[in-house]
């Protein structure tokens, strides 16, 4: 499924930007570390969000446990990853928030200038402001609130109270 989803999405990009494929560490191009970038703050916020929930972030379903490692908060961003990271990064690519100034290649990989850490960070705070409908609630929130709405039926869930499903993005 990879093999066909990074190419797929890398052709969504314009003005000459590309993706191929998905290469984390090093990051090889600007499309693949934005596209890191923005699931490193996706990840830290889950994170901060499950600890408020009551929840341990290092114990996960999906991911692996290992000391460190915020298996919870992986396993979530799973269900808003193509919204929240990737659409972002189309998103600032394609509306030139992302320009290629903004990044520096070299031989370890592609770093980010300062220009781009805001440019990221700011493109990042206000997706995730955007009011989008829920689908468990019918209600208008904001990213930040749908996913906690999740965090609590995970709660209800690891409580015996309801099971889980999933947060689906109704096209």
């Amino acid at each position: 499924a990879a093999a066909l989803y990074w190419p797929a999405l890398g052709l969504c990009l314009e003005h000459g930007w590309r993706l191929v494929t998905r290469v984390r560490r090093p990051p090889p191009d600007p499309v693949n570390l934005a596209l890191s970038y923005l699931a490193t703050l996706l990840t830290r916020d889950i994170a901060a969000m499950a600890l408020r929930q009551g929840l341990h972030p290092g114990f996960g379903a999906l991911h692996a446990t290992q000391d460190g490692r915020p298996a919870l908060a992986l396993d979530l961003v799973e269900e808003f990853r193509a919204p929240l990271v990737e659409g972002l990064a189309v998103y600032l690519f394609n509306n030139r928030m992302l320009v290629d100034g903004m990044f520096h290649r070299g031989d370890g990989g592609t770093r980010l200038w300062s220009p781009g850490v805001k440019a990221l960070v700011r493109g990042y705070e206000a997706w995730m402001d955007r009011a989008v409908k829920s689908p468990r609630s019918g209600l208008e929130l904001s990213w930040r609130r749908l996913i906690d709405e999740q965090l609590v039926a995970l709660v209800r869930h690891v409580e015996g109270v309801e099971p889980y499903r999933a947060y689906e993005m109704g096209y």
